[in-house]
């Protein structure tokens, strides 16, 4: 794109900008600032005039729709780039510029900076950086990445993953291949596990967004989504059918105590269940599916009361008359909402 012209004298400052407030600059000659974004009150968007690295046209690149909170500061010398569609909170820090320290004879003050001409922050699509964070260094934070308030960010964070602490640390990341976020804290070989088997992220829908600007349901008119989301309920509500079934033939071979491990086990995991559901669905409105997990829940507390008192008969009526006539009811209705 050639150079733009405009009233700030920056490289291209875009169309549909709102400013909402006192707004800070430097050197925005080398800043290239897109379509269709938020500016709120002091924030500050800087090319250092002491280091920038001049063979560079652009040091620091905002991409279209981004929304930047107040007092944001976002200084670069050698390249910086804020992807579409980025939110970054109040007060958040972002630079490609690191103090080098190293030298015990000189002041940090006058030993310059790091990799000054080679560091690159990017930011990509549909990131949100939160409240105070820091961004610092030579790093990419990947698409739909989450970093949470003041956390510090001085390595690459995949995309799609939630990252938080000093320094950060990805506590979630979101599976591909299963459509499910995975909670990873403390657990390194199991996001490991996931980076390699997840699949890879294809890229937005920009269809859907444009629906989502204009307030429409992003899945409205998008059946092949719906019934690609209710096809992976199903297949959560066959494995508690399985789960059920097997209890029951536990129960029939008098195996109490196992029976008794894996129904504490399912009744454990309902929560996360319907947690996952409600991820799938996003914004779909099944109410059927809500009341269906509350008789689910209530029926599995009147079945545990039942092992209390060793009323297993009982129990196995409960199993095949209610439990599993509610599972195949939801997998009918579900069936019926596709489209």
């Amino acid at each position: 794109m050639e150079k733009g012209t405009n009233d700030f004298g920056f490289y291209y400052f875009g169309k549909d900008i709102k400013i909402n407030g006192n707004f800070y600059t430097a050197s925005p000659e080398r800043i290239y600032i897109g379509d269709s974004g938020i500016i709120a009150e002091s924030v500050e968007l800087s090319v250092s005039e002491n280091w920038c690295n001049i063979k560079n046209d652009i040091n620091l690149k905002i991409n279209d729709n981004f929304f930047f909170n107040s007092r944001v500061k976002i200084e670069a010398a050698n390249y910086v780039e804020i992807g579409r569609y980025v939110t970054v909170g109040p007060e958040a820090f972002i630079s490609d510029l690191c103090h080098e320290y190293k030298l015990p004879q000189l002041p940090v003050k006058l030993q310059g900076f790091i990799n000054v001409n080679e560091n690159k922050v990017i930011i990509k699509d549909g990131a949100w950086i939160g409240a105070g964070a820091k961004v610092i260094g030579n790093l990419t934070v990947g698409y739909g990445a989450v970093i949470g308030t003041n956390a510090v960010v001085t390595k690459d964070i995949p995309d799609h993953s939630v990252a938080v602490g000093v320094p950060a640390r990805v506590i979630k990341i979101f599976d591909y291949s299963k459509g499910t976020w995975v909670n990873v804290k403390d657990n390194s070989k199991l996001l490991r596990k996931v980076l390699i088997s997840r699949g890879i992220f294809k890229g937005y829908d920009f269809d859907l967004i444009e629906k989502k600007e204009k307030g429409l349901s992003a899945f409205t008119d998008v059946p092949e989504i719906i019934n690609e989301r209710i096809d992976k309920i199903v297949i959560v509500l066959i494995k508690i059918n399985k789960v059920i079934k097997s209890i029951i033939n536990l129960l029939l071979e008098e195996k109490y105590d196992d029976s008794k491990l894996c129904l504490i086990d399912l009744t454990s995991n309902l929560d996360t269940i319907q947690k996952s559901i409600k991820n799938i669905l996003e914004d779909q409105d099944l109410e059927f599916l809500k009341e269906s997990f509350i008789t689910l829940n209530k029926n599995l507390n009147l079945i545990i009361n039942m092992y209390e008192n060793k009323t297993y008969n009982n129990a196995i009526e409960l199993f095949q008359n209610s439990l599993l006539i509610t599972i195949d009811n939801l997998s009918i209705q579900l069936s019926k909402c596709k489209k």
